[in-house]
C-alpha cells in the first residue's frame, strides 16, 4: 500500500460496539461526521445517530446572545423549525457555544444568500432543504469530503460543488474560529 492509499483512509468509532476501525474514505455513509474524541489523537467519523446529548454546560445567554439566536432561527425556520427555547438549548450544551453559534450565523448567511428568490438553487422548498443539508454537512466533514457524506435530492453535482465553495470562501471569521479552537 502506498502512501496515497494511507491518506485516503480514515477512522471510524462504532459506539454500538465500541470499537475502531480504518476504511477508504471513499466508503463513507451519508450521516457519518467527524469528530474529535478524548483520548484519541486526530478525527475519528462516527454514526451521527450515535451521538448523545450534553448537559448544560452554560447558563441561560443574555438578550445580547438571544438576539444572534433569533437572527439563526430567523433564516433557517423554514428548513429547520427550532424555537428560540431549542436553540438556546443546544448551544448551552456546547463546549464552546460561541464557535458553535460563529458557525451557525455563518451557515444561514450562506443559506440566505443562496437561496435568494433570484437564485435558482431557492426555487422549491426542497432544493432549498439540499441547500441546508449540504451547509450542515460542511461543519462536520472536510471540504473534500462533504459531498461524500451527503445524499443529494434536487440539486446537481456541480449545484452541491457551488454550495460547499460557498461555505468554505465566505468562511470568514466562523471557519477561523472553528479552525483555532482545533489547535
Amino acid at each position: 500500500m502506498d502512501s496515497r492509499d494511507d491518506a485516503q483512509r480514515v477512522s471510524v468509532y462504532d459506539f454500538e460496539i465500541q470499537t475502531f476501525s480504518t476504511i477508504p474514505a471513499a466508503e463513507l455513509a451519508p450521516g457519518m461526521v467527524c469528530v474529535r474524541i478524548d483520548g484519541v489523537e486526530g478525527d475519528v467519523w462516527v454514526d451521527g445517530a450515535q451521538l448523545q446529548l450534553n448537559s448544560h454546560q452554560h447558563p441561560p445567554f443574555d438578550e445580547e446572545i438571544r438576539d444572534l439566536l433569533r437572527q439563526i432561527q430567523a433564516a433557517l425556520d423554514e428548513v429547520y423549525p427550532l424555537s428560540l427555547e431549542a436553540w438556546e438549548d443546544g448551544f448551552r450544551r456546547d463546549h464552546t457555544p460561541e464557535r458553535e453559534i460563529a458557525y451557525w450565523l455563518h451557515l444561514a448567511q450562506v443559506y440566505a444568500r443562496l437561496t435568494a428568490p433570484d437564485d435558482p438553487l431557492g426555487a422549491t422548498f426542497e432544493r432549498r432543504q439540499d441547500v441546508f443539508t449540504i451547509l450542515t454537512r460542511c461543519g462536520i466533514a472536510p471540504r473534500e469530503r462533504v459531498l461524500t457524506v451527503t445524499d443529494l435530492e434536487t440539486l446537481s453535482r456541480e449545484e452541491a460543488k457551488r454550495v460547499v465553495d460557498a461555505f468554505f470562501e465566505a468562511r470568514e471569521p466562523a471557519q477561523r474560529i472553528r479552525e483555532q479552537d482545533d489547535v
